[in-house]
């Protein structure tokens, strides 16, 4: 029926065996620099977000729609945490290697700001990864004993 079919494409951009939750799983988000995040799983996380927009009418069963809006919630805020976490990077990445050598001396520099930001949002990041994908699988879990998932 309805919710068998709204599963299925729920699940299009991110099915349980595919690349993007293989890598999700497999990541440590703490070693992880800005660069490292490949586009197709970005990619993938927003279109399963526009996909929740999309749809006029969302699952009939209670506790699939319950654990499906739990999963677009993790995702959105894991999204919004990976732009954020991004942006405190940003400072580090465009320091100046060296600076001139100045004849006037120069108070020592404030202790750096950008690197506790960095560190502050590498841990949130870290905390909304395990969300998303305890969201995911909790997910797949109520589809399972709800009897909706296509393995049936």
């Amino acid at each position: 029926g309805h919710d068998r079919k709204l599963y299925a494409a729920a699940l299009a951009r991110l099915p349980p065996n595919g690349a993007v939750i293989r890598w999700l799983k497999r990541t440590e988000m703490a070693r992880m620099g800005t660069t490292d995040f490949p586009a197709d799983v970005t990619g993938a996380l927003e279109k399963t977000i526009e996909f929740s927009r999309s749809q006029p009418v969302g699952f009939a069963d209670e506790r699939i729609a319950a654990a499906f809006g739990s999963l677009i919630g993790a995702i959105t805020s894991f999204s919004h945490e990976l732009d954020r976490w991004t942006f405190a990077a940003q400072p580090l990445q465009f320091r100046p290697m060296a600076e001139p050598p100045s004849r006037t001396p120069r108070l020592p520099d404030p202790p750096d700001s950008a690197d506790a930001s960095m560190a502050e949002e590498a841990v949130v990041l870290a905390r909304r990864h395990r969300d998303l994908l305890s969201a995911y699988d909790k997910f797949i879990r109520t589809a399972h004993a709800r009897g909706i998932d296509a393995d049936r």
